[in-house]
Order: structure tokens, then C-alpha cells, then sequence
């Protein structure tokens, strides 16, 4: 290696560092989405905690009167991490591989704040994402020696990657797109290695087919790349004339990639099932569409010959650019790599590039099949980032076939090399206002702000947000999803104020409520009448107005490089909204230190919501865990004393009285045991320092009471009964 080769390869060494660097400082930075903050949602919040388990055991030793405890405890951890290990792949479209990484950084153990959910929830798609860059220069080298054979296209191509803005905006991001690349890697280092199958060991044969099963339970979309490289490959053996010396180690390989892709990812055919429409734009125009397969075939044509260039722009470019110019971007792009389809074909009857030739070719025609069905968009987004490996792949060999033209051949590399660094170095120059239009503009400090000036009775998501619920400003709030429906069970019931009006705040990064929409006047109807205390009335169709904006920025910046696609943009719509309504929850006045009536049908005015309660009886209510939920809780509309007595009547259904209660406040948790009567007084002293508006009572040991006599037909699960709680200043 020459003085002059170690210099420009150390210039796109610098170049690497430096892009890695600024894509790291993304992780805390860039905004978010559902499919983002969704994933830390569903293990943090959603995740399950192996509940079943336990209750699968208490019936078998109730049932048999027999202790399983030696068995029971290592099975249900056993449950719970099986779950937790899956628990991604089985809610959401991701294949498995990535997220075994991310359930243990995110811990629900671990008290994470909001910018340390987002860091350690995307530190896996980066770290795959260095993996992935080294990998990838090592199927260059190793394996395709057109490529490989010259160090400094193989590090370009890889730096070409590394400086993908799509590429890096997955890195930053929880979903597993950022992996595609070493999902690729896996999946034709394995293909590449198998081609003298003859000649193996069958040991080496399922080393390969577990690195080609590896390669799919990173990304879904690898089924195409290895279903397209396998038939290759029995092409390859078929004119070898090898398939009847080798069938056996031939079946041994394609059994070995099924059985191990099902052992990972279970069903790897799953992506014929799964919907499009997410990336299908805004007019499905991405979609190919017909009455017949001849209308079929001329879509997907025009789509073709129109999209193609700004596709590759999208998933190469390091520059953000406007559309004529990213137009003449992906028209150079695809430029060189036909050149290099034609540098292939040119190479055929190498056994590498022969292989890599027909290998473009099935993978493309099996694309656009996809494409026919209906089963895959031809959109400019993350999920056509996973062919970004084989795009440069095929503009590595056309950079090769130029770089070896006999006419000015010095000249076209240098040339090359004096662009190539030039478009690197604006590219670094130009990030930082790529950084500033993704920045996330949330935080705690200012929701807390948002609610201070907005004081709303519950919070409406549009549906696309997950990340409020990790900020602790919004947690003792009361918070429903737009798209989820009114799920009341899930979430707490409010109380409706004297004067008939509810004041909501919607929170949306994506869309604003219409006015007079007959669709949102039906949810707030339903959630009123359904997820309120109505005291029994019936209610009517309500209105709704909005009182004003608390924040409304509008962005044209998506989630994606394009913004074609509208699938999450950086906007932020938190607007303050009055429903008014022909009844309210009864509620009455009193004061703090005169608390809580259970025997009374409302509910003091001090109180926002309730939690987990039964109706109101003669004596007082139960905690209901069947209807409520298993926590009871109390939120009140101003934040409590910072220093107050808990004075509260309660009794014990069934066994609750033989195990302690957890009693909560803020951060702040104490246990006591009720096991008295009706009028015994209990007391608890709180240093509510967090200015905590919430009290929450758990239940040792809800009950129905069908457990107890089997011929009742009482469906609620009893815990506690409540017959009065106050607050009480501690002097």
C-alpha cells in the first residue's frame, strides 16, 4: 500500500468517526414517533409481567391441595422472560433479534427518565449499526474480490453508507431498521459461503444456514434476499451437476434455514400477511394498483420508471436535498448502478459476480412480485432502507467498471475521489441543521408548563404518541388514546365538575381535531357516558370546542428523509378543548380535612378522579379489581399538603386483612395492615416533597366471591372496603 492510498484511507477513517460521532448525538435528541417510543412503551408499561403463570399454579395447588413453590417460582421467571423476549415481534411488525438487546436495557425495574428511555431504547439500533458498517466492509473484502480487492472502494462504499441520512435516522430510532445492514451482511456472507456445497462439511453447512436464519430474525424483509439467494443457488448446483451427489447436504441446508428461522422468529412467512398501507402515501400512489394483472404490470411500470430515482436518493443521500435536486441525485445513483449490473453481466461467468449477477436479478423480480400482489409499497422510506447493501454493492462494481476504462483512467479516480470527499465534507457541514429541524422539543419541563396553564380534566392522545407517558409531569394525570378508543378499564374514571364542562387537553404531534367532526362529538359521547361517574343519569350527544393553543408548531419534517409518505412528522399540537354536557358526577363540597364519604353516591369536589371503586353502598364502597382495576386510586385536582396526615376507615374482604397494603404517595410508599372493623382508624404520615396530587391503595389480595361461596354471583373482585379517608395537616 502506497503513502498516497494510507492517506485517503485514513481521510474516509476520519470521515467515519466523525459521522458516527454526530449520529450518536441523535439518540437523545432526535424526535419521536409511535413506532419509536412505541417499542419502550409496550416493554415498560405493557410489558407482561408473567401473571398467568402464578394464577395457573394457585388453581392447580387450590384445586389438588398440594405446594408447588419449589417448581413455581423458576417456571414463572422462566414465563416471564420468554414473554418479555417476544413480546415486540408478537406487537408490533419487528422481527425478534434487536429487541432480545433492548428488554434489558430497558428494565421496568429501573427508574429511567425520559431521555434515558429514548437513549438506551435506541442504543441497540446504533450499536447494530457499527456492527453492521464492519461487517459489511468484511463481505467486501473477504468475499467479493472485484470490490474487495481494492481497500479503498471497499472503505468508500462502506463510508457512503455510514454518511446515509436514512441510515442514521434509523440508528437513532428504536425500530430495527438501523440492523438491516448487518441482516444483510448475515444473509449473503451465508448465501456466498454455500455456493461449493459439494465440497463442505456438514458442520460448516449448518453454521452457514444458522448465519442465513440469523439474517431473517433481524428483519423480515431478509426472507426475500435468502428465498431469492436459495434459488440461486440450487440453480448453481443444478448446473453444476452436483445435486444428486449432494442432495443430502443440499436438504440438510434448506430443512436447517427453515428450522432455524422458525426457532427465532416463528412464523418467517408472516410478511405475506402483514399490511402495506402504512407506506402507501398519502394516495396509495405507492401502491401498485389494477382491476387485472395487464393494469397490474403498467402500474408498476410507471411507478417504476417515476419513483426509482428519488427511492435511491432517499435511502443513499447524505444531503438533504429539494425534489428536482434529489431527482438528479438518484438519476446519478442509478446511473452507476446499472453500469454495475452491466460490469456484472459483463463478469458472468465469474463464479462471485455470476453469482451476485442472477442473485440482482431474482431478488428484483421477486421484489416486484411483491409488488404485483399488493403485499410490499414502493415507497421512499425506512422500509426500503433494507435494500440500501445491495444498492451499493451494485454501485460498487460500477464505480469499478469506470475506475477500469482504459481512456483516462487516473483521471476518472481521481476524479471520483475529489467528488466523493467533497459531497462527505458538506455533508458534515449540513448536519447540524438536519440535527435542528429533528430535535425533540418535549420534555417534562415543558409539559409541566403545558399543564399548568392548561389545567385540564384529562389528556386525549391523537394516537400516535407514546412518549407523554414517560414524562412525570403527565403521570398522575388522566390519559386516553383517540385510536384506542374509550378503554375505561385501562385507564381512570373522571368526574364531571357542577358546572357540566370537562376540559380537555389534546396532544398530538400528527393531526388537529377537526371542527363539528361527527366522529370525535361520538368518542367524547361515548367516553363520557362510559368512563365517568354518571351517578346514573343518561347522557346525550355532546359538543366540543376548542378554548385555545398552549403550543401549536407545524413542521414539514417527517420521520423519513422524505416526507412523501406522512408517516410522523415533528409537529406539536397541545390545544386546550371544552366538552359540555347535560350532566355532572354529584359532586359535593367539603373540604380536605373532612375527606371522603364512601356512603355517599358522589364524590367531594376536591377530587379530579377515582380509580378502582365500586358503587356507593349503605356503609361505603368496595375496591372492585375486576371492573377498577386492581389499584385504587384518588387524584385530586390541586397537588396535595407537603407534609399530611392520611386518616382513612377501612375493612378487609376475606383474606386481605392477613397480608400488609401498600399505600402510595408520590414516591413515597408505605405498608399497613387493615384488619379491623368499620370504624377503626388507621393513619399514615406522608412528606409529599414531589407536590404529588395522587393517593394510591394496593389491595394485597383481591378476591371474588365465588372464590368464597361458589353460588354467588358477585362478579367484582373484592379487596378493601372504604368508608372514609381525610386528609390531615401534619403539625
Amino acid at each position: 500500500m502506497s503513502i498516497k492510498q494510507g492517506f485517503v484511507k485514513g481521510i474516509f477513517i476520519i470521515f467515519l468517526f466523525v459521522s458516527l460521532w454526530q449520529t450518536h448525538g441523535l439518540l437523545e435528541s432526535h424526535f419521536t414517533h409511535t413506532d419509536d417510543t412505541g417499542v419502550a412503551e409496550t416493554l415498560l408499561i405493557r410489558s407482561p409481567g408473567g401473571s398467568s403463570c402464578p394464577d395457573i399454579f394457585g388453581r392447580i395447588e387450590k384445586k389438588f391441595q398440594i405446594h408447588l413453590t419449589y417448581i413455581k417460582t423458576p417456571l414463572c421467571t422462566l414465563d416471564l422472560w420468554r414473554s418479555r423476549l417476544f413480546i415486540i415481534p408478537s406487537e408490533w411488525t419487528y422481527a425478534p433479534f434487536q429487541f432480545w438487546l433492548t428488554q434489558a436495557l430497558l428494565d421496568p425495574r429501573v427508574n429511567l427518565s425520559y431521555e434515558q428511555i429514548k437513549y438506551f431504547g435506541r442504543l441497540p439500533s446504533f450499536l447494530f449499526f457499527i456492527t453492521g458498517l464492519l461487517a459489511f466492509y468484511y463481505l467486501l473484502r473477504k468475499k467479493i474480490a472485484t470490490i474487495g480487492e481494492n481497500q479503498t472502494l471497499a472503505l468508500a462504499l462502506i463510508t457512503i453508507i455510514a454518511f446515509s441520512l436514512e441510515q442514521r435516522i434509523m440508528s437513532s430510532q428504536m425500530e430495527s431498521y438501523a440492523i438491516g445492514l448487518f441482516s444483510n451482511v448475515c444473509v449473503l456472507y451465508g448465501l456466498l459461503s454455500l455456493r461449493r456445497i459439494d465440497e463442505m462439511q456438514i458442520r460448516h453447512i449448518m453454521i452457514y444456514a444458522f448465519t442465513i436464519a440469523l439474517g431473517i430474525s433481524m428483519q423480515y424483509q431478509a426472507v426475500l434476499l435468502a428465498t431469492a439467494g436459495l434459488a440461486v443457488l440450487l440453480i448453481s448446483y443444478m448446473r453444476a451437476g452436483i445435486v444428486a451427489a449432494s442432495g443430502k447436504k443440499i436438504v440438510l441446508l434448506y430443512s436447517s434455514v427453515l428450522i432455524f428461522s422458525y426457532t427465532f422468529v416463528g412464523n418467517i412467512f408472516r410478511l405475506v400477511h402483514r399490511g402495506v398501507m402504512w407506506n402507501a402515501g398519502q394516495n396509495k400512489e405507492f401502491l401498485v394498483q389494477g382491476t387485472d394483472i395487464f393494469e397490474k404490470l403498467s402500474n408498476l411500470m410507471a411507478i417504476l420508471y417515476w419513483q426509482t430515482n428519488y427511492n435511491l436518493y432517499s435511502i443513499v443521500s447524505a444531503i438533504e436535498l429539494p425534489d428536482q435536486a434529489a431527482y438528479v441525485f438518484g438519476f446519478l445513483i442509478t446511473s452507476i448502478l446499472l453500469l454495475g449490473i452491466w460490469n456484472l453481466f459483463k463478469k458472468r461467468n465469474d463464479t462471485t459476480d455470476g453469482f451476485i449477477f442472477i442473485l440482482s436479478i431474482l431478488y428484483f423480480l421477486l421484489y416486484c412480485g411483491m409488488l404485483l400482489a399488493g403485499k410490499l409499497t414502493y415507497s421512499p422510506t425506512r422500509h426500503f432502507l433494507y435494500f440500501l447493501p445491495i444498492v451499493i454493492i451494485l454501485v460498487g462494481y460500477g464505480i469499478s467498471y469506470l475506475q477500469n476504462l482504459d481512456y483516462q483512467r487516473r483521471v476518472l479516480k481521481r476524479s471520483f475521489l475529489v467528488l466523493l470527499i467533497g459531497y462527505l465534507s458538506f455533508s458534515l457541514w449540513s448536519f447540524t441543521t438536519f440535527k435542528e429541524k429533528r430535535l425533540d422539543r418535549l420534555n417534562d419541563s415543558m409539559m409541566k408548563s403545558i399543564l399548568k396553564e392548561s389545567d385540564p380534566d384529562f389528556i386525549l392522545l391523537g394516537g400516535y404518541d407514546r412518549d407523554i407517558f414517560f414524562l412525570p409531569s403527565s403521570k398522575q394525570s388522566v390519559i386516553y388514546d383517540y385510536l384506542n378508543g374509550p378503554q375505561c378499564e385501562k385507564y381512570r374514571r373522571f368526574l364531571i365538575p357542577n358546572d357540566q364542562k370537562l376540559r380537555f387537553l389534546w396532544f398530538s404531534k400528527r393531526y388537529e381535531i377537526p371542527e363539528n367532526d361527527p366522529t370525535f362529538a361520538k368518542y367524547f359521547t361515548d367516553l363520557i357516558g362510559n368512563c365517568s361517574e354518571s351517578t346514573g343519569h343518561s347522557w346525550e350527544a355532546v359538543r366540543y370546542k376548542k378554548i385555545k393553543d398552549v403550543v401549536r408548531i407545524v413542521s414539514e419534517t417527517e420521520i423519513d428523509l422524505s416526507n412523501r409518505t406522512k408517516n410522523g412528522s415533528n409537529n406539536y399540537f397541545a390545544q386546550l378543548y371544552e366538552i359540555n354536557i347535560n350532566f355532572d358526577s354529584k359532586l359535593y363540597p367539603a373540604s380536605l380535612n373532612e375527606g371522603i364519604d364512601f356512603k355517599r353516591p358522589g364524590y367531594p369536589d376536591f377530587l379530579r378522579y377515582v380509580t378502582g371503586l365500586s358503587q356507593a353502598e349503605s356503609w361505603g364502597r368496595w375496591s372492585d379489581a375486576f371492573f377498577g382495576g386492581p389499584i385504587v386510586q384518588f387524584g385530586f385536582r390541586k397537588a396535595l399538603p407537603e407534609k399530611f396526615i392520611l386518616e382513612f376507615e377501612a375493612i378487609p374482604y376475606a383474606d386481605n386483612g392477613q397480608f400488609p397494603t401498600r399505600v402510595r404517595v408520590g414516591n413515597q410508599e408505605k405498608e399497613i395492615y387493615i384488619n379491623g372493623g368499620a370504624n377503626t382508624k388507621y393513619q399514615l404520615i406522608f412528606d409529599n416533597t414531589e407536590k404529588s396530587n395522587l393517593i394510591e391503595f394496593y389491595p394485597p389480595k383481591p378476591t371474588y366471591p365465588r372464590q368464597i361461596n361458589p353460588t354467588d354471583q358477585d362478579f367484582r373482585k373484592l379487596g378493601l372496603g372504604f368508608v372514609r379517608v381525610s386528609i390531615k395537616p401534619d403539625k
